[in-house]
């Protein structure tokens, strides 16, 4: 995380990064997981997934200060590494499932 790497960051404040970025996904994950009704199911894996969303966008920024973000995320690193992220993502479901 950009920011961070100038400046020494003290533990209390990555533990708290982690929190806020983390917790929304985790409890999202878990009451999604382990609700039966399709409704609740659906609330909670949504506010995981938006959880997820928004600590991407905000690294994504982080990435890209300046500038269009398409054109960064359409050089041949950004599209390689999506690329090889859904092909191991896509593998693993196979495995497990």
């Amino acid at each position: 995380v950009a920011p961070l790497a100038r400046d020494r960051a003290k533990i209390g404040q990555l533990v708290k990064l982690g929190v806020v970025g983390g917790a929304p996904t985790i409890a999202g994950a878990w009451l999604g997981g382990l609700v039966y009704s399709p409704l609740w199911a659906v609330m909670f894996l949504g506010i995981g997934v938006g959880a997820i969303a928004q600590v991407v966008v905000q690294i994504v920024r982080q990435l890209v200060p300046d500038g269009p973000v398409m054109r960064f995320m359409s050089t041949a690193p950004a599209l390689s590494g999506l690329s090889v992220g859904f092909v191991l993502m896509y593998a693993t479901g196979m495995l497990v499932g």
